[in-house]
């Protein structure tokens, strides 16, 4: 068995109880603050950022150039316990064997974009996810007596690079369209150091990068006091890339859609 092979065994022997944070990352901000405020609505964010990821929102930019950049800090907490059990078996109560504190910072995006006419368009860059991870716990024997120190620590970024457009078409229809180009790393260390001299100490390292393309498309109707839109995204050719191995990852298309109260203008 190959080292990288034997560390993906450590890795996924250990991370069965772990967050899906370790695996999926944490989602960047990739909208306005005012969209993350209301449980993260980036699909109908009218923002430069929000218009990345949905491209018919570009419509509803203001006329002329905007700006935008959003990001965020997440302070984690996790707690773990075990039962105790006395020497019949009986449970005597519990005992806590893992306590993580994290502070991630969650960078979200940065765009620019540009509204004339019947026109709008938008580019910048957003964090699709962050990984990072970090945990510690210490390992008992059945007598309760330290053995061993696990450390697991987890980090990375998914960037996205997107150009989004959109065209209105008299006073209720919109059109979207755009696409980006998907890039980013996820490293991973696990420590297993043993108390006894004898035991040997356990190290992997395992370095992931990822790279693909996303097209999306999108459409808005105005139907006077509520607006409706709907759109596709679809990945194309994703690949992820462990110790110079290379292997393609497909993914089905998604398809979204939101309701939202029409906007006043003045």
């Amino acid at each position: 068995m190959g080292i990288t092979a034997g560390g993906m065994i450590i890795l996924l022997a250990i991370s069965g109880g772990l967050p899906e944070i370790m695996w999926l990352g944490n989602g960047g901000m990739a909208g306005s603050a005012a969209s993350a405020g209301m449980g993260g609505t980036w699909f109908t964010d009218g923002s430069p950022q929000g218009a990345l990821e949905n491209p018919v929102m570009a419509s509803k930019l203001p006329r002329g150039f905007t700006a935008g950049a959003t990001g965020a800090t997440v302070l984690d907490i996790e707690k773990r316990t075990r039962r105790v059990y006395d020497s019949f078996g009986g449970v005597v109560g519990e005992a806590e064997y893992a306590y993580n504190q994290n502070f991630t910072p969650l960078p979200g995006g940065v765009a620019l974009s540009m509204s004339e006419g019947a026109l709008a368009a938008s580019a910048g860059w957003r964090a699709v996810s962050t990984f990072s991870y970090d945990y510690q716990r210490v390992i008992n024997d059945n007598s309760y007596v330290r053995v061993a120190e696990e450390t697991l620590n987890v980090s990375g970024i998914l960037s996205e690079f997107s150009l989004a457009g959109s065209y209105t078409a008299g006073n209720i229809l919109s059109f979207g369209a755009g696409g980006g180009y998907l890039t980013g790393t996820r490293d991973s260390e696990y420590l297993m150091d043993h108390d006894d001299p004898t035991e040997p100490d356990v190290a992997v390292d395992t370095e992931t990068d990822f790279s693909g393309m996303i097209a999306r498309g999108s459409v808005l109707a105005d139907l006077g006091r509520v607006e409706v839109t709907a759109g596709i995204e679809q990945p194309i050719d994703w690949k992820y890339t462990v110790e110079n191995y290379e292997t393609e990852l497909t993914l089905p298309m998604k398809a979204r859609s939101g309701i939202f109260t029409a906007r006043a203008t003045g």
